[in-house]
């Protein structure tokens, strides 16, 4: 069975009055995947985004 990689941070991503948002240095966040993990998603909060799109660029080292 695979694992679930929880990727976590004291600064999370967040959108306000904005179209976007960029973050790569990712402060505080699990930044390492191994084969078989799964990333999971979580909105907090939202009062208007009907529709979003996501982009991870993965470098392999």
């Amino acid at each position: 069975m695979a694992t679930l990689a929880f990727v976590a941070a004291s600064a999370p991503p967040t959108l306000s009055s904005a179209q976007e948002s960029i973050d790569a240095v990712l402060t505080g966040w699990t930044k390492t995947l191994v084969l078989g993990d799964y990333l999971v998603f979580n909105v907090d909060s939202c009062t208007t985004i009907t529709r979003v799109t996501l982009t991870l660029i993965v470098r392999r080292t």
